[in-house]
């Protein structure tokens, strides 16, 4: 089970992919979670109105 702080998650596609829709501008941190992981990827992203952004985590095991 994870619980989010806030409304803005996405469980990832079967290709990998995901989509958090609704994110009003400004500047966030994104960070991925693996179960089974013990390192959990962060990235800084800044959302901009009307724009599609792109971020691409590495996991290491």
């Amino acid at each position: 089970m994870f619980v989010a702080k806030n409304p803005y998650y996405a469980l990832v596609a079967e290709d990998g992919t995901f989509t958090i829709d609704g994110i009003l501008p400004g500047n966030y941190m994104v960070k991925a979670w693996h179960g089974k992981l013990k390192k959990h990827p962060q990235l800084y992203v800044s959302i901009e109105a009307g724009k599609t952004i792109v971020v691409d985590f590495d996991y290491d095991k």
